[in-house]
C-alpha cells in the first residue's frame, strides 16, 4: 500500500517545486503511471463483485436492461455489446476507466491552456 501512495505522491513534487506545465516527466506519470495504479486496480472500490455477478447474468441471445431490472441501463447495454465481442469483465472495464481517464486529462489541459 506504501507503493501505491508513495507513487502517486511522486508526480506532485513537481507542481510543489512550480513546475506545473507538463515537461516529460509531468507526461509519463500523468499518461503512462497514474493510469496504470488507478485504471488497472484489479480490486478497486467496494461494488465491483455486484457488477461481477450482473455482468454473469447477461444473457447475449435475449437481453433488455430495461425489463431486467438493472439500475445503470447504460452501463449494461455496453457489457451486452461488450461480451458479444467476446470482451470480458475486467477488459471491459479497464477500458471504461482508461477511456474516462484520459478524457479528464484532455478536459484538464484544454482548461489549463485557457
Amino acid at each position: 500500500m506504501f507503493i501505491y501512495y508513495a507513487l502517486l505522491l511522486l508526480g506532485l513534487v513537481p507542481l510543489l517545486r512550480g513546475h506545473v506545465t507538463f515537461t516529460w516527466y509531468n507526461k509519463a506519470y500523468w499518461y503512462v503511471l497514474v493510469p496504470i495504479i488507478l485504471c488497472f486496480g484489479y480490486l478497486t472500490g467496494s461494488d465491483w463483485r455486484n457488477y461481477e455477478l450482473e455482468w454473469n447474468l447477461i444473457n447475449v441471445d435475449n437481453y433488455n436492461p430495461f425489463e431486467d431490472g438493472y439500475e445503470e441501463p447504460g452501463y449494461w447495454f455496453l457489457c451486452y455489446y461488450a461480451k458479444k465481442i467476446g470482451l470480458g469483465f475486467w477488459e471491459l472495464n479497464i477500458l471504461i476507466k482508461l477511456i474516462g481517464y484520459y478524457a479528464f486529462l484532455r478536459i484538464y489541459r484544454f482548461f489549463d491552456n485557457n
